[in-house]
């Protein structure tokens, strides 16, 4: 997966998430819980 760094569009990241973890079969649950890990720098404030 991805890491966003708050350098470019978010909108763009999370869409990306998205359709790696749809693909991959993952649960609404886990994907909140996997979401912050894709997260650095600024991005996590």
């Amino acid at each position: 997966m991805d890491i966003y760094d708050g350098s470019t569009d978010p909108d763009n990241h999370i869409e990306n998430i998205e359709v790696v973890l749809d693909y991959r079969g993952v649960r609404r649950s886990i994907k909140c819980k996997l979401f912050p890990t894709t997260l650095r720098k600024g991005a996590m404030a």
